[in-house]
């Protein structure tokens, strides 16, 4: 509990300090225009109130807090290498981006080497929740639904939006 809320709060504080960076590429922009203010400062924000939202709606009771740390520990070998793959594959991707411009061929391998471990870590990821979604109640599970649903319509909202800023 104490490590999620390090984590939430580690999260805030990531995001609050990205929107106060102002925002300086559009010319159209003016100086007093912040990310915070712009599509993505707010979606970024939004996706940080949901899940919060989220955590205080879904009333996980202590027993269910244990089973489920019991599940997460159980494929905490599991977890860590595949989380570390997808992690050194985003950065390769960024560096490769960043440090050969325009060389697709290099890039494509980058973020198909990227994929690759994202879809991994996507098959780890089903059967932890196969073994977790039973620890939820029906209401929890629908909650859960409802955010991914809102979640994924902040997302399309957000790219409607690109481009279309004046």
């Amino acid at each position: 509990m104490v490590r999620k809320t390090i984590l939430i709060a580690a999260m805030m504080f990531f995001a609050a300090g990205l929107m106060s960076i102002p925002a300086q590429a559009a010319d159209t922009q003016t100086h007093s225009e912040t990310i915070g203010a712009s599509p993505l400062g707010k979606l970024i924000m939004g996706k940080i109130g949901r899940l919060l939202v989220l955590r205080s709606e879904l009333n996980i009771t202590g027993d269910q807090r244990k089973q489920i740390a019991a599940h997460l520990k159980k494929h905490a070998n599991e977890i860590r290498p595949v989380a570390k793959d997808v992690f050194d594959k985003r950065v390769a991707l960024r560096e490769t981006v960043l440090n050969k411009p325009g060389d697709e061929r290099a890039i494509m391998a980058a973020a198909n080497d990227l994929g690759t471990a994202i879809g991994k870590a996507a098959v780890l990821a089903s059967t932890i929740v196969a073994d977790i979604k039973p620890v939820l109640t029906p209401e929890q599970q629908e909650h859960i639904k409802n955010f991914k649903i809102g979640s994924d319509q902040a997302v399309s909202q957000w790219i409607d939006q690109i481009g279309s800023r004046k």
